[in-house]
């Protein structure tokens, strides 16, 4: 990730003529530590006991959250920076959609981030909108200001997350319904840093059953399961189609087989005589 913070930065200055004409990116040609890419989303044996836990949380704005996210497939910090007038467009007198209804994102992620784009609405993304919309506001002001300061926007809701995930996983338990949580099989490192010449100690983050970024993979999930293209996918989450084949491959396998046996059907079909 630094690697390419520098590859990106130095792309800057050559690319604003602020670099000397021989200048050659140093970041260029060093490879990339391999991740392995993560495949994980709300499973449809999870989902009914996460929406059940999720109506009985205690933060209204956490719950319209999670709801948002996953109605949407937009990204935590776009959901978190939304002001009610990038939904403009959105008609909430009425349940019914047209493709007019859109999200406006001035400074979206990914390979659009250049310019603003507007991104589809659901039905259910429109309804929780509805029952937000009923708390008096103003086009300037953010669906999720912070408490705070209300010209600002909540930071996050990492440690909200946490939390309702310990729920979650008791619930897990009280039903027999099986879950792996990779946290419980790393060990509590710590990351010490300077602060302002003070040595700053805290618990290395880990790696949970569920992150908030799979609520939007999620999104992607099922869209596969509804036998959409990549292409397609890669249209509402703003993505590229080669990000979404990486993130979907194990899913797009198992797509692919079925695929080919229905295609299979049709040419075994054709082959006898008439």
């Amino acid at each position: 990730r630094a690697r390419g913070m520098l590859k990106a930065m130095f792309n800057i200055l050559i690319n604003e003529d602020l670099a000397p004409d021989t200048f050659r990116n140093p970041a260029m040609g060093i490879k990339y530590y391999p991740e392995e890419a993560r495949h994980v989303f709300i499973t449809p044996e999870h989902l009914p006991f996460f929406m059940e836990e999720l109506e009985t949380w205690p933060n209204s704005g956490f719950i319209n959250f999670v709801k948002l996210s996953l109605f949407s497939g937009l990204r935590e910090n776009e959901i978190l920076q939304l002001k009610w007038s990038n939904l403009k467009t959105i008609d909430l007198t009425t349940s019914t959609i047209t493709p007019n209804e859109v999200v406006h994102i001035e400074q979206p992620k990914g390979h659009n981030r250049s310019g603003a784009k507007d991104f589809a609405v659901s039905a259910e993304f429109k309804n929780i909108l509805k029952q937000m919309a009923t708390i008096k506001h103003t086009p300037d002001d953010y669906l999720f200001p912070n408490s705070k300061n209300n010209n600002k926007p909540i930071k996050n809701y990492t440690h909200v997350w946490h939390r309702f995930l310990e729920r979650l996983k008791a619930r897990f338990i009280q039903e027999g319904i099986e879950f792996h949580d990779p946290a419980e099989e790393e060990e509590t490192t710590f990351i010490e840093y300077n602060v302002k010449g003070k040595t700053v100690r805290r618990k290395k983050r880990r790696n949970h059953m569920y992150r908030i970024h799979d609520l939007r993979r999620s999104v992607g999930a099922y869209m596969v399961k509804a036998g959409r293209s990549c292409e397609q996918i890669a249209k509402v989450l703003g993505n590229t189609p080669a990000v979404v084949q990486k993130t979907y491959s194990p899913m797009l396998k198992e797509d692919q087989q079925v695929y080919l046996q229905s295609g299979m059907s049709e040419l075994t079909d054709a082959m006898k005589p008439k």
